[in-house]
């Protein structure tokens, strides 16, 4: 039990604070309001996204009556993250970066098609999760 914790418990941090991180660098990088924001505040933001996300962890999915259950919906969340990243990543690398600095035509549709991969692969997961654990 001792060991399963030692790993358990680190890792869950690691990908909680990288969950959180992500969505609040996407939030920071693509919403007008919070660049106007002194960037001191941004902690404010990192903050009380993680207490959310801890909150719905701890509130809604640990009582799954399957605990792999949480497991598979972070998959989800995460494959979601990574697919929306990859959009945001071709958005800004496109519109913001100066035109000798823009990746090629070869780079954009790598990366528009790992965003496409990673939001299917979550729609199919998702859908799949829920019905195992007899939501949908």
């Amino acid at each position: 039990m001792l060991c399963a914790i030692l790993i358990f418990v680190p890792n869950t941090v690691a990908d909680a604070d990288g969950t959180v991180r992500r969505w609040v660098d996407l939030a920071w990088t693509a919403t007008p309001r919070l660049q106007s924001w002194d960037p001191r505040r941004i902690r404010q933001l990192y903050f009380w996204t993680l207490v959310g996300y801890v909150a719905l962890g701890v509130l809604i999915l640990l009582f799954l009556p399957r605990p792999k259950g949480l497991t598979e919906i972070y998959g989800c969340i995460a494959n979601f993250a990574i697919g929306f990243s990859a959009f945001h990543v071709l958005c800004v690398n496109t519109r913001l970066l100066p035109p000798p600095l823009r990746p090629g035509a070869f780079n954009r549709t790598a990366l528009f098609l790992s965003g496409v991969y990673f939001l299917a692969l979550s729609g199919v997961t998702l859908v799949t999760t829920l019905r195992k654990l007899g939501w949908a």
